[in-house]
């Protein structure tokens, strides 16, 4: 009987056949990671990456993306049974109202985004939130300014605001130079945020903690280079103390240099965001300026959490200079992520009741939510509880005067502003 030979191409097939089953599913199981589903959960990060404010803008999104790399290592996201990847959409805002609230439509309305970090900017920020409040969106601002309250329970501020800054400022300098100053001046921008700094330092200075007098205000433009027509209004009142809180660093330094020219040599107090360059422009005047906002990622006071992701940082980012809005915005999202898994779904409703009860770990210590009185939104969380240094500029370093709780300094200080 004769016998058949067996067909090759058929035999390729049979004997390839549990191979394509192990294929399959292989296919089948793409996206799930222990037996989880995995998804995409888009993360809108609005900030200016363009124009004057684009360095921390830019520093504020690698918080965010650092964050993102965490859980995304991890497998994403976990909601119920379902691991979510996290992508980062990333719009800029270019410091602008307008181009603020076209960054959240676009975010929004066209690619369904429900959770936002940024902006950084107090204008920009209340740009926008006639749409994130009533579309539910949870926003993590950097606004320094007054951007919380009971009317907006969407907003989360997860940096520190110009009143605590100010009052840690303060608190930093009364007790560093004892008697020493009686006397304050303050410069601020002609704009929301300048005018809302204004009516803190009135009242951290006026609080029963120091009781300074003002003796000089002045506003300006943002951009000006030219501060010695000012400074001719200012000088002759003989300030001990300028503040310069919520003037851009650059225009600080141009301050503290101006003034020295002109004969002060009185303190200096304000933001210390861009300590290198501050103490570059601002020559001798800016030495011995006291500031928060500043911290000096190569200096050996920080925390074993700051260096650890300081060195994540620079692994990312080879050569690149870590600014705090980076730690800002990795803290504040990480939080939101954590709130997110602990109520098991991304309804905003839902997330904003755990997120404001939330205790997490940051890399300065711990962060809570503050029900923040002296704004007057008692009764709802909505301002970030984090150790946070107050620090002295000499050299173009930052050395540390002491690490505060400044919600806690503001309390302390007795600290309440007007017309809220």
């Amino acid at each position: 009987m004769a016998i058949k030979k067996k067909n090759p191409i058929f035999s390729k097939v049979i004997l390839s056949f549990p191979v394509f089953i192990v294929l399959s599913l292989l296919i089948i199981s793409l996206g799930t990671v222990m037996g989880q589903e995995q998804k995409t959960i888009k993360w809108g990060a609005i900030e200016p990456l363009s124009g004057s404010a684009a360095l921390w803008g830019k520093a504020m999104n690698q918080g965010v993306e650092l964050a993102a790399d965490e859980f995304n290592a991890k497998g994403g996201l976990k909601v119920g049974n379902t691991l979510y990847k996290i992508n980062v959409m990333e719009e800029d805002d270019k410091y602008t109202g307008a181009a603020a609230v076209a960054a959240a439509s676009k975010l929004i309305f066209q690619e369904g985004v429900k959770f936002i970090t940024g902006p950084l900017g107090t204008p920009t920020t209340m740009a926008i939130q006639p749409i994130t409040e009533k579309e539910k969106v949870l926003m993590m601002t950097n606004s320094s300014g007054d951007a919380c309250g009971k009317d907006k329970p969407y907003t989360f501020r997860i940096g520190p605001s110009f009143l605590l800054g100010i009052a840690g400022n303060f608190q930093a300098a009364a007790e560093k130079y004892p008697g020493r100053v009686k006397r304050i001046a303050y410069i601020c921008t002609n704009d929301h945020a300048g005018w809302d700094t204004a009516k803190i330092v009135e009242a951290s200075a006026s609080s029963k903690f120091l009781g300074w007098e003002i003796v000089a205000k002045e506003f300006y433009e943002r951009g000006m280079t030219d501060f010695h027509p000012l400074l001719a209004r200012v000088l002759p009142k003989k300030p001990d103390l300028i503040e310069t809180a919520g003037v851009p660093s650059i225009e600080a330094a141009l301050v503290a240099s101006q003034a020295y020219g002109m004969g002060y040599r009185g303190l200096q107090t304000g933001m210390l965001i861009m300590p290198k360059l501050q103490s570059e422009k601002g020559g001798p005047g800016a030495e011995g300026m006291i500031g928060f906002w500043g911290v000096d990622y190569d200096m050996p006071w920080i925390t074993k959490g700051q260096k650890e992701l300081y060195e994540k940082f620079k692994a990312k980012w080879p050569g690149q200079t870590m600014l705090h809005q980076v730690e800002v915005a990795y803290s504040g999202t990480k939080g939101a992520f954590l709130a997110i898994e602990k109520a098991g779904t991304f309804d905003t409703t839902t997330v904003i009741k755990a997120f404001e009860n939330l205790t997490w770990d940051v890399p300065a210590g711990k962060a809570q939510w503050l029900d923040f009185d002296a704004y007057g939104y008692k009764g709802i969380k909505r301002q970030i509880s984090i150790p946070h240094p107050i620090t002295e500029l000499r050299g173009g370093k930052l050395n540390l005067l002491r690490w505060a709780d400044l919600s806690k300094i503001v309390q302390e200080m007795g600290i309440k502003i007007e017309g809220k």
